[in-house]
């Protein structure tokens, strides 16, 4: 079973960024994917004046499962919704999962904004 959660404390956080091989600063927020009970991926993100930022997103090496990244993506997005921020901005490199979760470019910047993206998250991604 697949498992997204938050990082709660900053062990977590710094433990869990360093086995994808990210620097996590204090100013970033981790969300961390289980499979199985095992640590598996992580996303970064920050929230600056209202809008989050996704700036890392990936797994551990030889670790693959499409179904993972799209709940990783989609728990990340649901994490900063329900901490209150809309708009978000997509910076990691896996610009086809963005798309896949709903983000659309706009100035050459993928973004997305959360108002009701949970109500009818399958049709926030067709729109």
């Amino acid at each position: 079973m697949i498992e997204i959660r938050p990082a709660y404390t900053s062990y977590e956080r710094e433990e869990y960024s360093d086995a994808c091989g990210y620097d996590c600063d204090q100013n970033q927020q981790l969300v961390a994917c289980f499979d199985g009970g095992m640590y598996k991926g992580c996303s970064l993100y920050t929230v600056n004046d209202g809008v989050a930022v996704i700036q890392e997103l990936g797994f551990l090496p030889g670790y693959y499962d499409e179904t993972a990244r799209i709940l990783l993506i989609k728990g990340t997005l649901n994490v900063i919704d329900i901490k209150g921020t809309k708009d978000v901005i997509y910076t990691a490199k896996d610009k086809q999962l963005a798309l896949k979760a709903g983000f659309k470019e706009q100035d050459g910047v993928l973004k997305i904004n959360l108002e009701g993206y949970f109500e009818d998250p399958c049709k926030k991604c067709k729109e």
